[in-house]
């Protein structure tokens, strides 16, 4: 490696560590995205023998539930919003998702929080009482995510302009590329039933996206009173 590359996979490396490191949404956003311009201008597919931030990759995934289809939907909507595909044993005991570095690692994060909503949400809609039954309830908070995707991404379309690409939008690439390598076809399951849970909908219609959460140890907070300046005294 030249030594112009070099200082250049550090930079590099220093943005994504900010970006991984700092407490500040914004900070970090601009770090990645600074990181990702360079990692793109300079044709860049590896980093010190890791693989680049925009270089597909494939990471294999074990659902908490093997066989239920509900499931699939909520990984499915998760991977559809993060611009990452999908793929599915035949009883549906394992997955693999597809895409770019970056974007599985926002699958990653995304799909662990939904999990946790929906936890929360069947243990509070539990503690009322209901007559639903914990895997109908979580049908319906997949569906219910789904359809919150599927309208979160028609607005982010429409706001931004056919021109700019979205993490969406690579989805037909990745699914080229994972074939390819792989000789298999991509099949959706096509679970369009009505979810039987109406709760359980509204809980997954509610769920958050959200990654940048705010903990209490983040809170910088003056209790006391500054000392007085005693320059030149």
């Amino acid at each position: 490696m030249d030594a112009d590359r070099e200082k250049l996979i550090n930079r590099i490396l220093k943005l994504l560590a900010l970006a991984d490191g700092t407490n500040f949404e914004g900070e970090a956003a601009t770090a990645r995205q600074m990181a990702d311009d360079l990692i793109k201008r300079h044709n860049i597919d590896s980093l010190g023998g890791k693989p680049a931030r925009t270089a597909f990759t494939i990471e294999d995934y074990t659902p908490h539930f093997a066989g239920m289809k509900w499931e699939y939907v909520l990984a499915e909507a998760a991977a559809r919003l993060t611009g990452c595909v999908i793929y599915f044993s035949a009883d549906l005991d394992r997955y693999s998702f597809a895409g770019t570095v970056a974007d599985l690692e926002a699958f990653r994060y995304i799909l662990t929080k939904l999990h946790e909503q929906r936890i929360a949400a069947w243990l509070a809609h539990k503690s009322k009482g209901s007559s639903d039954r914990f895997h109908q309830f979580c049908f319906g908070y997949a569906k219910g995510v789904e359809a919150k995707v599927k309208e979160l991404l028609e607005k982010m379309r429409a706001s931004v302009g056919k021109d700019v690409v979205l993490p969406s939008d690579n989805r037909a690439q990745i699914r080229l590329w994972y074939e390819a390598q792989f000789g298999v076809t991509h099949h959706d399951l096509g679970l369009r039933g009505k979810p039987q849970s109406d709760a359980g909908f509204a809980a997954g219609g509610s769920a958050s996206f959200h990654r940048g959460e705010l903990r209490e140890s983040q809170v910088r907070r003056i209790t006391t009173t500054r000392p007085p300046d005693r320059t030149g005294v």
